[in-house]
């Protein structure tokens, strides 16, 4: 089961950070403290997947808790950790892309435009489709203007992390780039001097970075920190840094430059975009853990939707300073609904990957697999029938996936979402951009897949949500609300949803 494999692994980490308490290392800036938790989250990093792959081979009984296999192989007694040669040889590369991309970006200095930015907050982790939405990045700016995210709204200036710029941009103060610090080492304006001591300080780097890993070569694990840390470390001296912003997409990494940043300045801060993070406790054993990467997390600040998330993260000894702010999709709610005729219920799945790569991420006894999912659906499709049935009206049923088809999700689901959302067929697929807060505030119901985000969306705007676990495998442990319920098989689901549609404004017209 999935929390046993991450109370196991997590007794191998603990015996790793006595271990690694006991190394010297170097401070880098950030303290000597600091590197040793940073290198504890890179072995977690690297770590986890192989061992979740192997955890079904595992002989519960006898296990001594050793990782033998993957990039970092750990001895079980006294937590000595050391590289596989070919994930030292790929560490070395590592460094070498990061430190060339940041050699070309401190050279372009040179020839850049003369501007004078102010501080610059940098914005890493938010997906291209939270960015623009059809061309344009108006939503996306409106939100850091006048949403809930202080770091953001009190920004002199952005550049945001983007894969690519897949659109217009609406506001000079925001700008977008694949690796936001090397793009702000390339547009400060700095002397001809003092971009000259900047190139021979990042000249220098490789030579240091092969010093410290021919006496430690675990220190190659900080590859991609130690690449740029400098860079980072003289932009923040000079002032340019005014934050750092990262989303939960990188809850498994930190940097030493922002964990440098945050002991100095106290301006790194985490943005959770999702509350989904709490591993399931499954009704057939009631075992409870965590991610294993969560305790690791190292920001001054956390931004969440719910007081109930905030306890968590106090629980996990992480949640020091953490401010409640309610739904974080990155655009602010819509101004009015938008309803049509009959009853609407909007639904929430989640996209199964294909087993290949779940199996390549270690996902054990994945609940988002596509049979799992095909059942949701299913069951969904059977709520419909039944409601006509006793309502007497017609129902619409919305589907809404959180972002658009990649080439790790399975292709059977994808086939069967396009066969049942056909015109005339139970189900009408929203493209994973539209406004979510019209489509729930213009329904009498949202259904969604445990414990997806969208239903605490939904108890935001006051309609009632009920999580719907098809295939009854789970024990219900998300944050309680009087508009939050859960439902386990098909025929839980009508029941619930029959009374909760019973005292429906939305229904009663």
């Amino acid at each position: 089961m999935p929390a046993n494999a991450y109370l196991a692994f997590d007794r191998t980490m603990r015996t790793v950070e006595r271990w690694l308490a006991t190394q010297h290392v170097p401070d880098y800036g950030a303290g000597a403290e600091a590197v040793r938790e940073r290198l504890a989250q890179r072995i977690v990093e690297l770590a986890l997947p192989p061992f979740l792959r192997s955890w079904p081979t595992r002989d519960c009984g006898t296990a001594t808790g050793a990782i033998d296999r993957g990039p970092v192989h750990v001895r079980a007694e006294s937590g000595h950790t050391r590289l596989g040669p070919a994930c030292f040889a790929r560490l070395l590369l590592e460094f070498g892309a990061h430190w060339g991309l940041a050699f070309a970006a401190i050279v372009k200095g040179f020839f850049a435009r003369a501007r004078t930015p102010p501080p610059v907050t940098l914005l890493f982790g938010v997906g291209d489709e939270g960015l623009f939405q059809r061309g344009s990045d108006s939503r996306f700016v409106e939100f850091c203007k006048n949403g809930p995210l202080r770091p953001l709204s009190q920004a002199s200036r952005i550049v945001a992390q983007a894969a690519t710029r897949a659109g217009t941009v609406s506001d000079a103060r925001v700008s977008y780039a694949r690796r936001p610090l090397l793009e702000l080492a390339r547009i400060v304006p700095l002397t001809a001097v003092g971009r000259l001591g900047l190139l021979a300080r990042h000249l220098l780097a490789p030579l240091t970075f092969v010093a410290a890993v021919m006496r430690r070569p675990l220190l190659a694990l900080l590859a991609p920190d130690l690449a740029v840390g400098h860079i980072a470390r003289e932009l923040h001296r000079r002032g340019f840094i005014e934050a750092v912003v990262i989303t939960n997409t990188m809850y498994t990494s930190q940097p030493l430059w922002m964990r440098e940043l945050a002991r100095e300045t106290g301006t790194l801060h985490m943005v959770w975009y999702s509350q989904n993070t709490i591993p399931f406790v499954y009704a057939r054993d009631g075992v409870v853990a965590d991610i294993p990467h969560n305790r690791h997390i190292r920001v001054n600040h956390h931004w969440v939707w719910t007081e109930g998330y905030r306890a968590y993260l106090e629980k996990l000894g992480i949640g020091r300073s953490v401010h409640v702010v309610g739904p974080i999709l990155w655009y602010l709610p819509s101004r009015e609904a938008v309803s049509g005729d009959g009853i609407q219920i909007a639904v929430f799945d989640v996209t199964p990957m294909n087993e290949a790569y779940a199996q390549k991420l270690g996902l054990i006894d994945n609940y988002y697999s596509a049979k799992n999912m095909f059942s949701f659906i299913r069951g969904v499709i059977a709520l419909k029938a039944a409601l006509e049935t006793t309502l007497g009206r017609p129902v619409r049923v919305l589907l809404k996936h959180k972002r658009g088809y990649g080439a790790v999700h399975d292709a059977g689901y994808i086939d069967f979402i396009a066969q049942q959302s056909r015109p005339g067929g139970p189900l009408t697929l929203v493209p994973p951009d539209d406004d979510m807060y019209s489509m729930i505030a213009a329904s009498a119901l949202s259904i969604v897949a445990p414990y997806s985000s969208p239903a605490h969306v939904s108890a935001h705007l006051g309609i009632p949500a009920i999580f719907f676990d098809a295939p009854r495998m789970l024990d219900e442990s998300f944050e309680r609300g009087p508009l939050l319920d859960f439902a386990s098989g098909e025929e839980a689901l009508i029941n619930k949803a029959t009374r909760a549609l019973a005292g429906s404004a939305v229904v009663a017209r």
